[in-house]
């Protein structure tokens, strides 16, 4: 654990936990518990790897930032 983001694709994951909450918004509609529970758990685990990714994002643009001054 610890690993380095730079290698993940920021806009991969957007794309991939807004898909996925649309799949589990349409489980819900159609009340198919199978839908809901598959994407409910990869939504979960996409959207952390996505919040790390844009955390790790934030901070080599502070970096760059305060090595630019």
């Amino acid at each position: 654990m610890g690993g380095s983001t730079k290698d993940i694709s920021r806009n991969m994951y957007i794309v991939l936990v807004t898909g996925v909450f649309l799949w589990f918004i349409y489980g819900c509609l159609k009340q198919d518990f199978p839908i809901i529970l598959a994407n409910a758990f990869t939504f979960l685990f996409a959207a952390t790897i996505l919040y790390f990714k844009l955390k790790s994002d934030s901070k080599v643009k502070l970096k760059n930032k305060s090595n630019e001054e």
